[in-house]
């Protein structure tokens, strides 16, 4: 991911890694440009609260209009097409930005957040093991159990 431009603000973002999957999050409006095809697996991972990622799942600023549906769209970091406005999958709290060209959804303060608190209640995680809880101690990676769908397009 190269520098990316918040569609928003107009400013360079931030670029904050978290294990394979880097994001792009704008210092001042705080909304995040992600790719799409990992975003679900990175919502999977159960320490994701506790990632440099929390300033982009935490809703800090109050929405500019008071509805979603009448916020300005954007356009794309990475082509500059105008972005669609839509829903993620069936998440209906949740309108988000995704390039038509597939580049990457760009979510608004807060929503990566909500799609993650959306997830576990659909999905609630486990009770970590023993073994998986001094994993977790000692600051390994946890083993996160692969599912074959996505939980937010079924």
């Amino acid at each position: 991911m190269s520098d990316t431009v918040c569609p928003r603000c107009n400013l360079v973002t931030n670029r904050l890694s978290f294990r394979q999957w880097t994001v792009a999050v704008c210092p001042r409006c705080e909304g995040s440009f992600t790719e799409e095809d990992g975003l679900v697996s990175m919502l999977r991972q159960p320490d994701l609260r506790l990632s440099s990622l929390r300033p982009a799942l935490l809703r800090n600023l109050v929405p500019p209009r008071s509805s979603e549906e009448e916020r300005e769209s954007v356009f794309c970091p990475t082509c500059n097409s105008p972005m669609r406005r839509e829903h993620y999958s069936d998440v209906k709290t949740v309108l988000i930005d995704r390039c038509p060209e597939g580049h990457g959804i760009w979510l608004d303060d807060g929503e990566l957040g909500t799609l993650l608190t959306t997830l576990e209640e659909r999905e609630p995680p486990a009770e970590p093991s023993v073994w998986e809880s001094l994993r977790r101690f000692f600051g390994l990676i946890p083993k996160i159990p692969q599912r074959s769908s996505s939980p937010l397009t079924e």
